[in-house]
């Protein structure tokens, strides 16, 4: 294993805050994996700072060996035509940057379909002499069965993507071995060129807190209200079926609301839903507040997807009242018990109900430390070690 030299790692993608968390996390899990190695970092300069500052809160060390390199990721809206060009432009970038430093691997944090499409054709088109890593996160979601596809899917999307000839540098990164596991089951062409360790997240709080005090029970949803599946209409009709009979629960976002449609079609709703995004204190201050987490993804969705959602609420040390999907299933079966785990949007009501009605103090304090101390499974110094063996197998093929 060579774990000098330069490792390549681009945002393509996110903003501001976005992701920012998670990056820094995959920033620092590189950084433990290959400890001789400096990393050039290129995404959009205030991301960049996001998570540099995030980065100088774990090891002022850990900044000496990264190089920040602002890069013009295309604009959130952009129509197709002038995405898909600030996209080939960007990729193009970070091919350039690795081949120019001779770099160790390539390694892509987040894609769109179209950007994934655009890496593979340049790959075909000129061989990369390096490994080169794109994590998909909610991209597979779309090749689920019964998951509502885009029009003309067989024409476009992701299965459009994995029929295109496959580079051989090229491996796809599902964030945990369920996610990958489910993939050979739903697309095995795509499961072979797909690699997988678990989704790292680094935590803001450090000792066991306190158990909040009760009553009031709060509620938490974390995340944004948009996206697909994220679950947000679903925990506003709990709060409505819950609030009437029980005055003082209450039931507080812990994100914001994502859209002015959003912000609109929530004006009423039985909750604290902050209309737009939370600063760092802020959001830390909201998550201290919250009993439980609560959420109904869409277990389809996250039958192939991670949840950084999920990883905030242990970042809390919050248990949660879960609806089931694969990627909880097999935390819950690695971690213990940190909370309920629900068959149906109903038994998730009834589980609230029944916290409401007599609060379970002392399973509560033990689901509290469970988490504390198995959460350790996502941490970036679990998940480096798998790291080397992925790219040098990468390596050895090309």
């Amino acid at each position: 294993m060579n774990s000098g030299g330069v490792i390549v790692v681009c945002e393509p993608q996110c903003w501001d805050f976005e992701h920012s968390r998670l990056n820094a996390s995959l920033v620092e899990t590189v950084l433990l994996a290959f400890p001789g190695a400096r990393i050039l970092f290129l995404s959009e300069a205030s991301h960049a700072s996001r998570v540099r500052a995030l980065l100088a809160t774990r090891s002022s060390g850990m900044l000496s060996r990264i190089e920040w390199r602002a890069a013009a990721i295309p604009p959130r809206h952009a129509p197709g035509r002038r995405r898909a060009r600030a996209e080939w432009l960007l990729i193009g970038q970070a091919l350039s940057a690795a081949a120019g430093s001779s770099a160790h691997f390539l390694l892509f944090t987040s894609a769109t379909e179209t950007g994934l499409a655009l890496l593979k054709l340049r790959l075909l088109a000129r061989p990369a002499p390096f490994p080169v890593l794109a994590i998909l996160h909610g991209l597979l979601a779309a090749i689920v069965p019964g998951v509502r596809r885009k029009p003309l899917a067989p024409l476009r999307g992701m299965r459009l993507v994995f029929r295109l000839p496959q580079p051989r540098a090229l491996r796809y990164v599902a964030l945990g071995e369920s996610i990958l596991e489910s993939l050979k089951e739903i697309h095995p062409r795509a499961a072979r060129h797909t690699v997988a360790f678990e989704l790292p997240f680094t935590w803001t709080v450090h000792t066991l807190p306190d158990p909040p005090a009760v009553p009031p029970v709060v509620f938490g949803y974390f995340g944004v209200s948009g996206g697909r599946g994220k679950g947000f209409d679903g925990f506003v009709r709990l709060a409505r079926a819950l609030g009437e009979e029980f005055p003082a629960a209450r039931f507080m976002m812990v994100g914001h609301l994502s859209t002015d449609a959003d912000r609109a079609r929530y004006a009423g709703a039985p909750g604290d839903f902050p209309p737009r995004p939370l600063s760092p204190e802020e959001y830390a201050a909201r998550a201290r507040e919250v009993t439980y987490a609560v959420s109904l993804t869409d277990p389809s969705v996250y039958r192939v997807g991670a949840s950084t959602s999920f990883l905030d609420a242990l970042a809390s040390v919050r248990p949660g009242i879960y609806l089931r999907n694969a990627y909880l299933d097999f935390c819950f079966r690695r971690m213990g018990d940190i909370g309920y785990l629900c068959e149906s949007p109903e038994e998730v009501l009834a589980r609230m109900r029944d916290v409401l009605r007599e609060f379970p103090a002392v399973r509560y304090a033990a689901q509290c430390r469970t988490i504390f101390t198995a959460r350790r499974m996502f941490e970036p110094e679990a998940i480096s070690g798998a790291l080397p063996g992925i790219v040098d197998g990468i390596r050895g093929g090309l």
